[in-house]
């Protein structure tokens, strides 16, 4: 795995835990 495909998977990991914090608002 490159540094780059690294970085890409923790950004959408990152947009994931927004989305599913934005969907909960508890």
């Amino acid at each position: 795995k490159t540094w780059h495909e690294f970085l890409n998977d923790f950004v959408h990991d990152a947009e994931l835990v927004v989305r599913l914090k934005a969907q909960s608002p508890r």
